[in-house]
C-alpha cells in the first residue's frame, strides 16, 4: 500500500510539473511571436509609408536612409529586449514549479514516515499475535485433537509449522519485506522520472523546431522578401533582429530543460533519502 501511495503521488506531481511548463512555455513562446509579428509589420508599414513620402518630396537619398536604419536599430532593440522579458517570465515560471514540487516531495516524505511506523507498529502487533496462535497449535492439546477425525481434517487444512517454514519465516522478516518495498518504490520512481524527462525534452525539441521552420518560413521567405524589394537595409537590420530572436527562443528552450532535468534530480533523491529513511525506521 504504502508502494502504491508513494509511485501515484510522484507521478501526480511530474505530472502537474510536466503540464505546468510545457502549457506556460507554448503559451509565453506564441505571445512572443505574435508580438514580433506586428511590431514588423507594422514598422515594414511605416517604413513603406515613409519612403513613399520621400519620393513625392523629393527629399535627399541620404535623409531617407538614416530614417530606414533608425527605424530598424529600434525594431532590434524590441526584440531583444521582448526575447529577455521571455526568459525572465520562463525562468520565474519553472522557479516557482521547482518550489511547488518540492514542497509536495516534502508533505510526501512526512506521510510516508508517518504510514511507516503505522504500518510497523501493526506489523509487529501482527507478528505478536501470530507467535501466540502457533504456540497454541504445536500445544499437546493440538496433537490430541488431531488422532481424531476432525483432528485430521484440521491438521490437514492448518497443518503445524514444520522446521524449514519456521526458518523460512525467521528469513522473510518485516525489515527484508520494507527493503523490498523501498526497491520497488525506487525502480518504479527512477522509471516515471525517465519517462519525464524524455517527454519533457521531446515537446521542447518540437517546439523549437516548430519556432524556427515558421521563422524561416514566414518571416525570412515572406517578410524580408518584401522588405528586399523596399530597401537592402531593411534585409540587413532584420536578419539581425530574427537571428537574435531565434537565439532567444533556443536558449529559452535550453533553460527549460536543464531546469526540468534538475527537477527530476532532485525528486530522486529525495525518493531515495525517503526510501532510506522507512528502511532504517522498520529496522529499528
Amino acid at each position: 500500500m504504502v508502494v502504491v501511495v508513494v509511485v501515484v503521488v510522484v507521478i501526480v506531481v511530474e505530472v502537474v510539473v510536466v503540464v505546468v511548463v510545457v502549457v506556460v512555455e507554448v503559451v509565453v513562446v506564441v505571445v512572443v511571436e505574435i508580438v514580433v509579428v506586428v511590431v514588423i509589420v507594422v514598422v515594414v508599414a511605416i517604413v513603406v509609408v515613409v519612403i513613399v513620402i520621400v519620393i513625392v518630396v523629393v527629399v535627399v537619398v541620404v535623409i531617407v536612409v538614416v530614417v530606414i536604419v533608425v527605424v530598424l536599430v529600434v525594431v532590434a532593440v524590441i526584440v531583444v529586449v521582448v526575447a529577455v522579458v521571455v526568459v525572465v517570465v520562463v525562468v520565474v515560471v519553472v522557479v516557482v514549479v521547482v518550489v511547488i514540487a518540492v514542497i509536495v516531495v516534502a508533505a510526501l516524505v512526512v506521510v510516508v514516515v508517518i504510514v511507516v511506523v503505522v504500518l510497523r507498529d501493526i506489523t509487529l502487533h501482527f507478528i505478536k499475535y501470530n507467535r501466540k496462535a502457533r504456540a497454541a497449535i504445536t500445544s499437546p492439546l493440538y496433537r490430541e485433537r488431531v488422532s481424531s477425525l476432525r483432528g485430521c481434517v484440521a491438521s490437514a487444512l492448518y497443518p503445524p509449522p514444520s522446521r524449514h517454514s519456521r526458518d523460512r519465516h525467521h528469513r522473510t522478516t518485516p525489515h527484508s519485506r520494507v527493503v523490498a518495498a523501498a526497491v520497488v518504490v525506487v525502480v518504479v520512481v527512477l522509471a516515471v522520472e525517465v519517462v519525464v524527462v524524455v517527454i519533457v525534452v521531446v515537446v521542447l525539441v518540437v517546439v523549437v523546431v516548430v519556432v524556427v521552420v515558421v521563422k524561416v518560413v514566414v518571416e525570412y521567405y515572406v517578410g524580408l522578401f518584401v522588405c528586399l524589394l523596399v530597401s537592402p537595409f531593411i534585409y540587413f537590420f532584420m536578419s539581425i533582429a530574427f537571428t537574435v530572436e531565434v537565439a532567444a527562443a533556443a536558449a529559452v528552450e535550453v533553460v527549460v530543460v536543464v531546469v526540468v532535468v534538475v527537477v527530476v534530480v532532485v525528486v530522486v533523491v529525495v525518493v531515495v533519502v525517503v526510501v532510506v529513511v522507512v528502511v532504517v525506521v522498520a529496522k529499528v
